[in-house]
C-alpha cells in the first residue's frame, strides 16, 4: 500500500532524527571523547527529550554499536572505491592501506568508536573477519597476492591481521601525537613498512 504524504514525511522526520543523534554523539565524542557521550547529553544537544532517544536506541551501548555498523558500512565503502581497476594485487593492496589511514582521519571519532579508542566502551564481535566487509576485502585481496606469488594461503589471514595491526597501531599512535612524524610522513613510514611485510613474504622460501 503506498504511504500517504504525512507517513513519508513521519518516516524521513525519524530518519532524519536518527541521523542527528548518531551525529550529536560524534560531535560530543570529538569534543569531550567518548567516555563523555550519555543520552543525556545527545538529548540537550538535538533538543530532545531523553525519552526520544530512547525511542531510538535504548541504551548508549545500542547507539554506539550501531555507530560501529555503520563505520565499517561507510569503510568498506570508501575501500572498494579507492581499488583501481586493472592493477596487480600488491598495488591494490597499497591503495587499500591507504584508503584505511586516510578513513581514520576523515572519520576519527567514528574510527575510535570502531576500536574501542578515544573511551569508546565497546567490544569487537568475536570473529570480525566474518562480520564486516571490509575485512573480507582486504583477506580477498591477500589471497589473490598471494595466488600471483604461488604462495601457500593457509595463514593469509594471520598475514591480514598482521597488516592491520601495523595501520591500526600506527594509526593510534599518530592519533596522540606518539610518533616523531607527522600525518603524512607516518603514513608514508606505514606503506612502506607494509610493503616491506610483502616483500619478505614473497621472498620467503618457507611460503612456497
Amino acid at each position: 500500500m503506498k504511504q500517504s504524504i504525512a507517513q513519508q514525511r513521519r518516516e524521513r522526520e525519524r530518519r532524519e532524527l536518527r541521523q542527528a543523534i548518531l551525529d550529536a554523539a560524534c560531535a560530543i565524542a570529538a569534543q569531550d571523547g567518548w567516555q563523555a557521550v550519555t543520552i543525556r547529553k545527545v538529548a540537550e544537544r538535538v533538543e530532545y527529550s531523553p525519552g526520544s532517544i530512547y525511542s531510538y536506541f535504548d541504551s548508549k551501548e545500542a547507539m554506539l554499536e550501531t555507530l560501529v555498523k555503520e563505520g565499517f558500512d561507510r569503510l568498506a565503502a570508501q575501500l572498494q572505491a579507492a581499488l583501481p581497476t586493472n592493477a596487480d594485487a600488491e598495488t591494490q593492496l597499497l591503495t587499500l592501506c591507504a584508503s584505511y589511514w586516510d578513513f581514520a582521519w576523515r572519520f576519527p571519532e567514528l574510527y575510535q568508536v570502531m576500536h574501542s579508542l578515544g573511551g569508546a566502551p565497546f567490544s569487537f564481535p568475536d570473529n570480525p573477519f566474518k562480520e564486516w566487509e571490509a575485512f573480507r576485502l582486504s583477506y580477498e585481496l591477500f589471497d589473490r597476492w598471494l595466488q600471483e606469488h604461488e604462495l601457500s594461503s593457509t595463514d593469509g589471514m594471520e598475514k591480514v591481521e598482521a597488516i592491520w595491526g601495523l595501520l591500526h597501531g600506527l594509526i593510534s599512535l599518530a592519533f596522540t601525537q606518539r610518533l616523531r612524524e607527522d600525518r603524512q610522513q607516518a603514513k608514508a613510514l606505514a606503506l612502506r613498512t607494509v610493503q616491506a611485510l610483502l616483500w619478505s613474504w614473497g621472498h620467503a622460501p618457507a611460503e612456497r
